[in-house]
C-alpha cells in the first residue's frame, strides 16, 4: 500500500462510539468501560445534564478520566439542558427561569428555554465552564432545536417560538412583524437562530 492509498484509507476509517448515562458510579463503570473497549468502541458521549452540573460534577469527571486512562476519547453532551438539546433530563433552568421560556404560535409558554434569549445563553456558558473542568475533550451539541409539537406532550398545531426577544430579532431581520403563522421566513429565522446559538457556543469552547 502506497502513501495515498493509506491517506485514503485513514480518512475512510469510521469511529466507533457510545453514549453513557445513568450510571455515576465509577467502578460499574469499570466494567462497563472494559466491554465497550472490547466492542472496538474508540469513544465514549458522557452526558452531562443540569443535575450533573449540580450534583454529580466530580462523578462525571472521574469517569471522562477512566475513559482517558483506557485510550479512549472523552466526548461530553448537554444532554436535555434547557431542553433546547436532545435527551429525556429535566431541566432545572427552565423551572426556575419562566421568562426565558420558548412562546408558542398559541401565546403560551412551553417548558423549554428559548435559544435567542440571554438568560439561557449565558447558562449555557456556565455550562460551558463547568464541562470544560470535566477534562472532557470534545463537545457534542446534541440535537438544538425549538419546540417540537410531537415530543413529549406537545401541543398539536403549535410552533414556537414567538417570545419577545424572536420576535424583536425577526423584526430586526426581516424587516417586517413575526407572522402567527410559520412560514418559510419564519422557518428561515429559526434555522439560522440555532445557526448563531451555536457559533456562539462553540467559540467558547475553542
Amino acid at each position: 500500500m502506497n502513501l495515498i492509498e493509506e491517506s485514503f484509507t485513514e480518512e475512510l476509517s469510521v469511529k466507533l462510539g457510545c453514549s453513557y448515562f445513568g450510571n455515576r458510579i465509577l467502578k460499574h463503570y469499570r466494567v462497563d468501560l472494559d466491554e465497550l473497549r472490547s466492542m472496538g468502541c474508540t469513544y465514549v458521549v458522557h452526558t452531562y445534564s443540569e443535575n450533573d452540573m449540580v450534583f454529580c460534577h466530580q462523578a462525571v469527571a472521574d469517569l471522562i478520566g477512566a475513559t482517558k486512562e483506557a485510550g479512549l476519547e472523552t466526548w461530553i453532551d448537554p444532554w436535555g439542558v434547557g431542553k433546547v438539546f436532545g435527551g429525556e433530563a429535566f431541566s432545572n433552568f427552565v423551572m426556575q427561569n419562566v421568562d426565558a421560556m420558548q412562546v408558542l404560535s398559541d401565546g403560551k409558554p412551553t417548558g423549554a428555554a428559548c435559544p435567542n434569549h440571554p438568560k439561557f445563553r449565558d447558562f449555557m456558558h456556565q455550562w460551558i465552564e463547568a464541562a470544560s473542568k470535566t477534562g472532557a475533550e470534545v463537545v457534542m451539541w446534541d440535537e438544538p432545536h425549538f419546540y417540537i409539537p410531537t415530543w413529549m406532550g406537545g401541543r398539536p398545531n403549535t410552533w414556537g417560538c414567538r417570545c419577545d426577544v424572536c420576535q424583536d430579532l425577526f423584526a430586526k431581520e426581516f424587516g417586517y412583524p413575526m407572522p402567527n403563522e410559520e412560514t418559510e421566513d419564519v422557518k428561515r429565522f429559526k434555522e439560522r437562530s440555532v445557526r448563531r446559538f451555536l457559533t456562539e457556543m462553540a467559540a467558547d469552547v475553542a
